[in-house]
């Protein structure tokens, strides 16, 4: 960064209008002036976010990649046992965004370790009647706030998925459209509202945390 650049950002910082009393004595017209400190301030943004982003995940709140079922529960006192189902911990009624989500902790068959957690929405009008990818963009957002730029997008018929990747953690947040056609018992992916609707919608929000070599989300 320039000296006069530098002292460009020091003066926005303490006052925007000696800042920009600073580039008109320059000869700027007012107009390029302001362009210019437009700039500066978003890249000055750009960096602050950059120096935010988190240089590693390593799991999800206090649990970790690889604990046993006793240390997640010291860790995360809040998750809950379920019936019949010996390698599953929750945590019920999470709020994202402003939308209600129910958090699985998911353990391998083998080692009995921690292997990945979803984060699955329950709000009861975003999973009905095609609804459920409607808070996604909100999420979105909420996620690169925490998280940073993602690595990748990607939108198709059959729905929307966004990837962050860091050493330790792959996160995917993934809006599936499927309907639920009862007259032949079968699931069409990727619908379209234009056509008539089958009985049922089922759109699902997850957001799918893991190592990298074992996060089981896939594209949608």
């Amino acid at each position: 960064m320039s000296k006069e650049l530098a002292e460009l950002v020091r003066l926005m910082e303490a006052n925007e209008t000696q800042a920009l009393n600073a580039t008109y004595t320059k000869g700027w017209d007012m107009r390029t002036a302001g362009s210019f400190l437009v700039a500066v301030t978003l890249a000055v943004l750009t960096m602050a976010q950059a120096e935010q982003k988190p240089q590693d995940i390593l799991g999800w709140r206090d649990a970790r990649w690889g604990m046993t079922m006793d240390e997640v529960r010291n860790a995360c006192p809040e998750v809950q046992s379920v019936r019949d189902k010996k390698d599953l911990l929750v945590i019920s009624n999470l709020d994202i965004a402003g939308s209600s989500f129910e958090a699985k902790f998911v353990f391998s068959t083998d080692t009995k370790l921690l292997r990945n957690i979803l984060l699955t929405i329950t709000d009861p009008n975003a999973t009905s009647r095609g609804m459920g990818c409607a808070p996604f963009d909100r999420v979105t957002a909420a996620l690169m706030e925490k998280y940073g730029q993602p690595a990748s997008t990607v939108s198709n018929e059959n729905g929307k998925k966004v990837t962050w990747l860091f050493p330790s953690t792959t996160i995917y947040l993934s809006c599936t459209s499927m309907a639920l056609d009862y007259r032949s018992l079968r699931v069409v992916p990727g619908y379209s509202r234009s056509e008539t609707p089958p009985v049922q919608y089922l759109d699902t929000l997850v957001i799918d945390y893991g190592p990298p070599e074992k996060t089981t989300a896939k594209n949608p």
